[in-house]
């Protein structure tokens, strides 16, 4: 009978027969096609009460229980007798004794994002149409072909997503909340599969969670989310009139939100040194969607101008994409990350006075100890401000496209967020229709003056040195007007300049006239590959969390 169960929807999806699935999407209105438990929890999914899922999670994974659930058509009791994880989303379906009753309950951020049952499919969640997607994966890749009979005989959690903004605020942080304030006698079992802050620093804060282990498939095993950060996070921001913005319960909930992060700031590595001679920079990057288009030459313009404005060594953190907890990150997305920060690091001409570490492919544990020792910070509006905006709450400045923000809020003066026009041009393509893929442009002395503002605010206007700037754009001025185009352009004179120094050995001021000349003409190949022999010789390069950690903890 199971079995059956997937085969038919294998040959509904494999012959592409999409109009013989009924698909229903439920908003609040589950009433008029479930009853118990299944309709309670999708009713209390669509108003936000969390205080009412909360107790049906703590009843039901309740430490050494039977998950049970009834039909939620038929109302008959049913146990779970398979579970299993396919991409960010959960499956778990449900029989009675004699393996009639046959129901599925799929999350990827809700609760209970879909329901399938009767040969109908229920949408029922904020994602639901990720978590059919990934069921409709799962029936093609042989998921619940090794289906062999019995039903699970305990409930647990467990913990996986592969994207760390989903993955801390649409898992971890529930499973948080769940043992607030929690019973004596409740208890949860919890296994970690994918989880981006370590679970253990979570449950080990509470008595009442009974263990951490290794995924055993005699357990049930549930994710521990209610809805996602984003589908309040929207109706607190929205517009419209949604009716939610001005909820009590939606602002106790955000409150809470705070709290969870703040936690999060003891979840860091080992204590860095900050040394006062020492200016400490963040920066976020990112090689794939939604981009600041002018990162590479717009960041290295901002370090060139704080280099020579700040009487200080700049050491700047480059951020990228985040490893799983305890791990790092290889493969594609950091290769992206990485040649970002190369580009940005080839286009500095102030090497000799900045330590330029790279934290991609780092976890948040690292990510979070380094921000510890930040002065200010620049970074995307979408997930990558987590770290800086969220969790450390620097000062800086956020830039993103004109239709997405992850974390709107009321912040201090010295939060700077650039997302509209005219500031912001989107770029809609052909490959970015949509808020989240669309990539954006800001010039770069924008953001850079919305940085200098946020630096005044909290430090005075003496603390950046704009003589030294000017001084050094005068400089060229005076040369290009003495020497005159006839003799030849400025990037060619300091191109033979540098080659003179290389001649006499003397690679620092070869340097120096090679980066005069590649940020005159950024696109030279004789340029890029003088500058990056000197770079070499000279030992100017990107330095790796781990190796400065190593050099610099507490």
């Amino acid at each position: 009978m199971v079995n059956d169960f997937f085969d038919e929807f294998k040959r509904l999806f494999r012959d592409a027969r999409y109009s013989d699935i009924t698909v229903v999407k439920i908003s609040s209105e589950a009433s008029e096609f479930f009853s118990g438990e299944v309709k309670d929890i999708c009713k209390s999914q669509s108003s936000f009460d969390y205080g009412r899922i909360k107790r049906q999670i703590n009843e039901l994974a309740r430490l050494d229980s039977n998950l049970q659930l009834c039909n939620p058509v038929s109302g008959e009791l049913t146990r779970v007798c398979f579970s299993r994880t396919h991409g960010m989303s959960n499956f778990l379906i449900f029989a009675d004794a004699e393996y009639s009753n046959i129901w599925m309950l799929g999350q990827t951020t809700s609760f209970i994002d879909i329901v399938i049952v009767n040969g109908k499919i229920y949408r029922t969640g904020f994602d639901s149409a990720t978590c059919l997607k990934n069921f409709e994966a799962a029936v093609f890749e042989g998921v619940f072909d090794n289906y062999s009979g019995g039903f699970s005989s305990k409930a647990a959690l467990v913990l996986k997503c592969a994207r760390p903004f989903h993955s801390i605020y649409d898992q971890e942080y529930w499973l948080w909340f769940l043992c607030q304030n929690n019973e004596s006698d409740i208890g949860f079992k919890i296994f970690d599969e994918v989880s981006f802050i370590d679970p253990a620093l979570i449950v080990n804060e509470f008595d009442t969670v009974n263990s951490f282990a290794q995924k055993n498939d005699d357990y049930a095993c549930f994710f521990p989310c209610f809805f996602p950060r984003n589908s309040y996070l929207k109706s607190i921001a929205s517009d419209s009139g949604s009716g939610y913005q001005d909820s009590l319960e939606i602002k106790r909930l955000v409150s809470t939100v705070k709290d969870y992060e703040i936690f999060l700031r003891g979840c860091s590595d080992q204590e860095i040194v900050k040394k006062d001679d020492c200016f400490y920079l963040w920066i976020g990057i990112t090689g794939q969607k939604r981009s600041w288009v002018e990162q590479s030459s717009g960041y290295a313009q901002i370090i060139n101008y704080l280099s020579n404005s700040i009487d200080k060594k700049l050491v700047v953190f480059v951020d990228g994409w985040t490893a799983v907890h305890g791990s790092k990150a290889q493969g594609q997305v950091c290769d992206e990350d990485n040649a970002v920060a190369s580009e940005i690091f080839l286009n500095l001409n102030c090497h000799d006075k900045v330590e330029f570490v790279s934290l991609v492919g780092f976890d948040y544990a690292s990510k979070i100890s380094a921000s510890k020792v930040v002065d200010f910070f620049i970074s995307n509006g979408g997930a990558g401000a987590t770290v800086p905006l969220r969790i450390a709450q620097l000062p800086g400045v956020i830039h993103s496209n004109s239709s997405l923000f992850t974390f709107p809020d009321n912040y201090p003066s010295s939060i700077k967020i650039i997302n509209k026009p005219p500031l912001v041009s989107d770029l809609v393509g052909e490959d970015n229709l949509i808020s989240d893929k669309t990539s954006y442009s800001i010039a770069w002395d924008v953001v850079l003056n919305k940085l200098l503002d946020a630096i005044f605010e909290l430090r005075g206007e003496s603390f950046i040195n704009r003589d030294l700037e000017e001084c050094k754009a005068r400089s060229i001025e005076f040369i290009e007007s003495r020497l005159g185009k006839s003799i030849g352009y400025f990037p060619d004179i300091f191109r033979t300049i540098a080659v003179f120094f290389e001649m006499r050995k003397d690679m620092f001021w070869a340097y120096k006239a090679i980066s005069l000349a590649h940020e005159a003409r950024p696109s030279g190949d004789f340029l890029i590959n003088k500058k990056k022999k000197y770079c070499k010789y000279l030992d100017f390069e990107i330095i790796s969390y781990q190796d400065y950690k190593r050099r610099h903890s507490a």
